[in-house]
């Protein structure tokens, strides 16, 4: 059965309406660690608490995430425990608030879209949704740094394939010294390496290659590496750092 979030129980909407004193929002995204986030499990507000989303469509993501103030939504196409090499599933015995969560687009809020009350497998969170909400007005500066999974996900665990912003594109990074590892994970907002650096494969071209520094260096930009179209490697070098 299906219905819109305030149709739950006969009184959800009074329930909705008065937690909203509460609540900026009926939804929210929150990372591994609990906290708001761009990206993470979608949470929606159903009979006055919040529940995980049990699989949804792609109309439901972006108007979450336009809900949110971001710019455009997409659901993640990797399960909520694999996802970003970390475990973004509901915690056993906390609430899933609604299977198949269906938007058609046009909706201001979460609240218009159409809900399943959760039954069979929706009733566990392995099928918890994961959301990335991301603005386009948005620049990213160059010598920016990010860490990607296996899977091409955004990294939360610290751990994943160094990328650098250079020319206008994301670029991975093929080799690298150990003060260029402790450079990349400050510059992703880490306090510096866990461990050393390994190899991974990655499914992009590489553009950047043997990057050095000292580990004093502002920025990557500041370092010395092997840049071009003309610097290729295999995809199975890309660097891997672990960051702590």
């Amino acid at each position: 059965m299906s219905m819109p979030f305030g149709g739950r129980l006969a009184i959800g909407m009074y329930v909705f309406q008065t937690h909203m004193a509460h609540a900026a929002t009926p939804v929210r995204i929150v990372d591994v660690k609990g906290a708001s986030n761009n990206v993470g499990a979608l949470q929606v507000l159903v009979g006055g608490e919040f529940g995980t989303v049990s699989g949804l469509n792609g109309a439901a993501a972006d108007v979450a995430c336009r809900e949110l103030g971001y710019d455009y939504g997409v659901p993640s196409t990797s399960p909520c425990g694999a996802y970003g090499a970390t475990n973004l599933c509901g915690a056993p015995g906390t609430p899933v608030a609604a299977q198949n969560l269906a938007c058609s687009g046009g909706e201001l809020s979460i609240t218009e879209c159409m809900w399943s009350v959760p039954s069979g497998a929706g009733l566990s969170h392995g099928e918890d949704s994961v959301v990335y909400c991301g603005s386009v007005a948005s620049s990213t500066a160059e010598g920016s740094v990010r860490l990607l999974s296996a899977d091409g996900a955004p990294s939360l665990s610290g751990d994943g394939i160094a990328e650098v912003f250079l020319d206008g594109a994301w670029s991975p990074v093929c080799g690298m010294s150990s003060g260029a590892a402790s450079v990349l994970c400050k510059a992703a907002g880490f306090a510096g390496t866990a461990s050393g650096t390994e190899t991974a494969r990655s499914m992009k071209s590489l553009r950047v290659g043997d990057l050095r520094c000292s580990g004093s260096e502002a920025t990557v930009l500041d370092c010395t590496s092997l840049r071009g179209e003309d610097v290729y490697c295999a995809s199975s070098e890309a660097s891997l750092v672990h960051c702590a």
